[in-house]
Protein backbone atom coordinates (compact mmCIF):
# COMPACT_ATOMS: atom_id res chain seq x y z
CA UNK A 1 0.00 0.00 0.00
CA UNK A 2 3.01 2.30 0.34
CA UNK A 3 3.42 4.79 -2.51
CA UNK A 4 6.66 4.89 -4.50
CA UNK A 5 8.40 8.26 -4.21
CA UNK A 6 11.86 9.71 -3.61
CA UNK A 7 12.73 13.33 -2.73
CA UNK A 8 16.48 12.73 -2.33
CA UNK A 9 16.50 14.59 1.00
CA UNK A 10 19.21 12.56 2.75
CA UNK A 11 21.37 12.55 -0.39
CA UNK A 12 21.20 16.35 -0.59
CA UNK A 13 21.98 16.67 3.10
CA UNK A 14 24.98 14.35 2.81
CA UNK A 15 26.37 16.37 -0.09
CA UNK A 16 25.80 19.61 1.83
CA UNK A 17 27.50 18.21 4.93
CA UNK A 18 30.51 17.02 2.96
CA UNK A 19 30.88 20.40 1.26
CA UNK A 20 31.64 21.96 4.65
CA UNK A 21 34.98 20.12 4.86
CA UNK A 22 36.20 19.86 1.27
CA UNK A 23 38.42 22.95 1.34
CA UNK A 24 40.70 22.42 4.34
CA UNK A 25 44.40 23.16 3.85
CA UNK A 26 47.60 22.39 5.73
CA UNK A 27 50.49 24.85 5.54
CA UNK A 28 54.18 24.30 6.18
CA UNK A 29 56.26 27.33 7.17
CA UNK A 30 59.97 27.98 7.49
CA UNK A 31 61.75 29.55 10.46
CA UNK A 32 60.87 33.06 9.29
CA UNK A 33 57.15 32.25 9.04
CA UNK A 34 56.96 32.18 5.24
CA UNK A 35 54.68 29.55 3.73
CA UNK A 36 56.71 26.89 1.95
CA UNK A 37 53.88 24.42 1.25
CA UNK A 38 50.10 24.80 1.03
CA UNK A 39 48.44 21.41 0.81
CA UNK A 40 44.70 20.77 0.31
CA UNK A 41 43.64 17.82 2.44
CA UNK A 42 42.04 15.00 0.38
CA UNK A 43 38.41 14.39 1.30
CA UNK A 44 36.25 11.36 0.51
CA UNK A 45 33.11 9.51 1.57
CA UNK A 46 33.62 6.25 3.39
CA UNK A 47 34.28 4.85 6.88
CA UNK A 48 37.74 5.38 8.32
CA UNK A 49 38.29 1.60 8.56
CA UNK A 50 38.37 1.46 4.76
CA UNK A 51 41.26 3.91 4.55
CA UNK A 52 43.14 2.50 7.54
CA UNK A 53 42.98 -0.93 5.94
CA UNK A 54 44.56 0.42 2.77
CA UNK A 55 47.31 2.00 4.85
CA UNK A 56 48.04 -1.23 6.67
CA UNK A 57 48.33 -3.21 3.44
CA UNK A 58 51.64 -1.50 2.77
CA UNK A 59 52.63 0.11 6.04
CA UNK A 60 56.42 -0.04 6.15
CA UNK A 61 59.01 2.47 5.00
CA UNK A 62 60.96 -0.28 3.23
CA UNK A 63 57.99 -1.49 1.17
CA UNK A 64 58.07 -1.98 -2.57
CA UNK A 65 58.47 1.45 -4.16
CA UNK A 66 56.14 0.41 -6.99
CA UNK A 67 53.26 0.03 -4.53
CA UNK A 68 51.05 3.10 -4.22
CA UNK A 69 50.23 3.97 -0.63
CA UNK A 70 47.37 6.13 0.53
CA UNK A 71 48.50 9.68 1.26
CA UNK A 72 48.14 11.37 4.63
CA UNK A 73 46.65 13.61 5.90
CA UNK A 74 43.16 12.62 4.77
CA UNK A 75 39.57 13.29 5.84
CA UNK A 76 36.72 10.83 5.44
CA UNK A 77 33.09 10.80 6.56
CA UNK A 78 30.12 8.45 6.54
CA UNK A 79 26.48 8.41 7.63
CA UNK A 80 25.67 6.84 10.98
CA UNK A 81 22.38 6.23 12.75
CA UNK A 82 18.97 7.76 12.01
CA UNK A 83 16.58 8.46 14.91
CA UNK A 84 13.10 9.95 15.18
CA UNK A 85 12.98 13.33 16.96
CA UNK A 86 9.83 13.57 19.08
CA UNK A 87 10.71 17.07 20.31
CA UNK A 88 10.12 18.57 16.85
CA UNK A 89 6.99 16.62 15.92
CA UNK A 90 4.06 18.63 14.53
CA UNK A 91 0.47 17.70 13.77
CA UNK A 92 0.71 14.90 11.21
CA UNK A 93 -2.50 16.00 9.46
CA UNK A 94 -1.26 19.53 8.65
CA UNK A 95 -1.00 20.16 4.92
CA UNK A 96 1.40 22.35 2.95
CA UNK A 97 0.46 23.32 -0.59
CA UNK A 98 1.70 25.33 -3.55
CA UNK A 99 0.38 26.14 -7.01
CA UNK A 100 1.11 23.42 -9.56
CA UNK A 101 3.78 24.78 -11.92
CA UNK A 102 2.34 23.04 -14.99
CA UNK A 103 -1.34 23.76 -14.26
CA UNK A 104 -2.14 26.87 -12.15
CA UNK A 105 -5.75 25.71 -11.66
CA UNK A 106 -4.45 22.88 -9.46
CA UNK A 107 -2.29 22.72 -6.33
CA UNK A 108 0.38 20.32 -5.07
CA UNK A 109 0.13 19.34 -1.42
CA UNK A 110 1.93 17.32 1.23
CA UNK A 111 1.19 16.23 4.76
CA UNK A 112 3.39 17.64 7.52
CA UNK A 113 7.12 16.88 7.48
CA UNK A 114 8.54 14.19 9.77
CA UNK A 115 11.54 15.15 12.00
CA UNK A 116 14.59 12.87 12.11
CA UNK A 117 18.15 13.26 13.39
CA UNK A 118 20.86 11.93 11.07
CA UNK A 119 24.30 11.18 12.51
CA UNK A 120 27.57 11.66 10.60
CA UNK A 121 30.98 10.34 11.60
CA UNK A 122 33.96 12.32 10.33
CA UNK A 123 37.56 11.12 10.73
CA UNK A 124 40.81 13.02 10.28
CA UNK A 125 43.85 10.77 9.65
CA UNK A 126 47.32 12.30 9.88
CA UNK A 127 50.88 11.08 10.37
CA UNK A 128 52.10 13.85 12.69
CA UNK A 129 50.51 15.86 15.48
CA UNK A 130 50.84 19.33 13.94
CA UNK A 131 48.91 18.34 10.81
CA UNK A 132 46.08 17.07 12.97
CA UNK A 133 45.98 20.20 15.10
CA UNK A 134 45.83 22.43 12.02
CA UNK A 135 42.83 20.53 10.69
CA UNK A 136 41.02 20.39 14.04
CA UNK A 137 41.41 24.14 14.56
CA UNK A 138 39.82 24.78 11.16
CA UNK A 139 36.72 22.78 12.15
CA UNK A 140 35.93 23.41 15.81
CA UNK A 141 35.41 27.23 15.82
CA UNK A 142 32.45 26.95 13.43
CA UNK A 143 30.46 24.62 15.71
CA UNK A 144 29.27 26.33 18.89
CA UNK A 145 27.98 23.62 18.97
CA UNK A 146 25.61 24.18 16.00
CA UNK A 147 26.28 25.27 12.44
CA UNK A 148 23.34 25.94 10.10
CA UNK A 149 23.23 25.10 6.41
CA UNK A 150 20.38 26.07 4.07
CA UNK A 151 19.23 23.11 2.04
CA UNK A 152 16.57 22.75 -0.66
CA UNK A 153 15.44 19.51 0.93
CA UNK A 154 11.91 19.37 -0.53
CA UNK A 155 12.19 19.95 -4.29
CA UNK A 156 8.57 18.95 -5.04
CA UNK A 157 7.28 21.88 -2.99
CA UNK A 158 10.22 24.22 -3.64
CA UNK A 159 10.94 24.66 0.06
CA UNK A 160 14.35 25.45 1.57
CA UNK A 161 15.16 24.66 5.19
CA UNK A 162 17.83 25.83 7.64
CA UNK A 163 19.25 22.60 9.07
CA UNK A 164 21.27 22.80 12.32
CA UNK A 165 24.29 20.49 12.42
CA UNK A 166 25.55 19.87 15.96
CA UNK A 167 29.01 18.70 16.96
CA UNK A 168 28.39 16.16 19.73
CA UNK A 169 31.83 14.62 20.38
CA UNK A 170 35.53 14.84 19.48
CA UNK A 171 37.98 12.01 20.20
CA UNK A 172 41.70 11.61 19.59
CA UNK A 173 43.27 8.22 18.93
CA UNK A 174 46.98 7.33 18.88
CA UNK A 175 47.49 3.57 19.10
CA UNK A 176 51.02 3.53 17.71
CA UNK A 177 52.88 0.53 19.14
CA UNK A 178 54.98 -0.55 16.18
CA UNK A 179 58.68 -0.43 15.48
CA UNK A 180 60.60 2.44 13.87
CA UNK A 181 59.83 1.16 10.37
CA UNK A 182 56.05 1.02 10.85
CA UNK A 183 53.90 3.83 9.56
CA UNK A 184 52.18 5.92 12.26
CA UNK A 185 48.59 7.10 11.89
CA UNK A 186 46.92 9.57 14.26
CA UNK A 187 43.11 9.72 14.08
CA UNK A 188 40.70 12.43 15.18
CA UNK A 189 37.04 11.30 15.28
CA UNK A 190 34.14 13.78 15.15
CA UNK A 191 30.46 12.98 15.62
CA UNK A 192 27.82 15.32 14.17
CA UNK A 193 24.02 15.24 14.29
CA UNK A 194 21.91 16.96 11.61
CA UNK A 195 18.33 17.82 12.60
CA UNK A 196 16.66 17.15 9.28
CA UNK A 197 13.13 16.50 8.02
CA UNK A 198 11.72 13.79 5.79
CA UNK A 199 8.72 14.51 3.58
CA UNK A 200 5.76 12.30 2.59
CA UNK A 201 4.68 11.85 -1.05
CA UNK A 202 3.21 14.79 -2.94
CA UNK A 203 -0.45 14.84 -3.93
CA UNK A 204 -2.36 16.98 -6.44
CA UNK A 205 -5.89 18.34 -6.38
CA UNK A 206 -8.06 20.99 -7.98
CA UNK A 207 -9.22 24.26 -6.41
CA UNK A 208 -12.38 24.17 -4.28
CA UNK A 209 -14.92 26.03 -6.40
CA UNK A 210 -17.91 25.93 -4.04
CA UNK A 211 -18.54 25.50 -0.31
CA UNK A 212 -22.10 24.90 0.94
CA UNK A 213 -22.94 25.35 4.64
CA UNK A 214 -26.32 24.31 6.08
CA UNK A 215 -27.36 25.93 9.34
CA UNK A 216 -30.06 25.03 11.88
CA UNK A 217 -31.59 27.50 14.38
CA UNK A 218 -30.74 26.91 18.03
CA UNK A 219 -32.94 27.40 21.08
CA UNK A 220 -32.09 28.31 24.64
CA UNK A 221 -33.26 24.87 25.67
CA UNK A 222 -30.19 22.63 25.45
CA UNK A 223 -31.96 19.39 26.22
CA UNK A 224 -31.35 16.68 23.61
CA UNK A 225 -34.99 16.51 22.49
CA UNK A 226 -35.33 20.32 22.03
CA UNK A 227 -31.86 21.26 20.84
CA UNK A 228 -33.16 22.12 17.32
CA UNK A 229 -36.53 23.60 16.51
CA UNK A 230 -36.35 22.06 13.05
CA UNK A 231 -36.54 18.37 12.37
CA UNK A 232 -33.26 16.60 11.53
CA UNK A 233 -32.45 16.92 7.84
CA UNK A 234 -34.51 20.13 7.35
CA UNK A 235 -32.03 22.96 6.60
CA UNK A 236 -33.25 26.46 7.43
CA UNK A 237 -30.34 28.51 6.08
CA UNK A 238 -28.02 27.65 3.21
CA UNK A 239 -24.77 29.57 2.72
CA UNK A 240 -22.84 29.18 -0.56
CA UNK A 241 -19.24 30.43 -0.80
CA UNK A 242 -17.52 30.64 -4.21
CA UNK A 243 -14.35 32.37 -5.45
CA UNK A 244 -14.74 35.61 -7.38
CA UNK A 245 -14.11 35.50 -10.25
CA UNK A 246 -15.24 31.89 -10.48
CA UNK A 247 -12.55 30.86 -13.00
CA UNK A 248 -9.64 32.10 -10.82
CA UNK A 249 -6.44 30.07 -10.74
CA UNK A 250 -4.65 29.19 -7.52
CA UNK A 251 -2.03 31.93 -8.00
CA UNK A 252 -4.55 34.66 -8.96
CA UNK A 253 -5.64 37.52 -6.72
CA UNK A 254 -9.26 36.65 -6.00
CA UNK A 255 -11.96 37.15 -3.36
CA UNK A 256 -14.96 35.14 -2.18
CA UNK A 257 -18.65 35.73 -2.74
CA UNK A 258 -21.06 34.55 -0.04
CA UNK A 259 -24.74 33.94 -0.77
CA UNK A 260 -27.23 33.18 2.03
CA UNK A 261 -30.68 31.68 1.35
CA UNK A 262 -33.40 31.39 4.01
CA UNK A 263 -35.39 28.26 3.25
CA UNK A 264 -37.82 28.64 6.14
CA UNK A 265 -39.08 31.76 7.91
Amino acid sequence: MLKTFYHGTMRRLTIGFGTLFNNIHIQKKDASGDIQLDYKVPFAYGPKEKFLSRINQNNTITGNETDVEITLPRISFAMGGLTYDTTRKMNTMNRNQIVNAANPSRVDWQYEKVPYNLEYNLSVMVKNTDDGLQIVEQILPYFTPDFNITLKDNPDMGFSTDIPISLTSVNHQDDYEGDFESRRVLVWDFTFVARMNLYPPTGERGIIRKVIVQSYPQTDDTSPENRNTAKPGKELVRIVIVPSPLNSDADDDYDYTTTQTDLFV
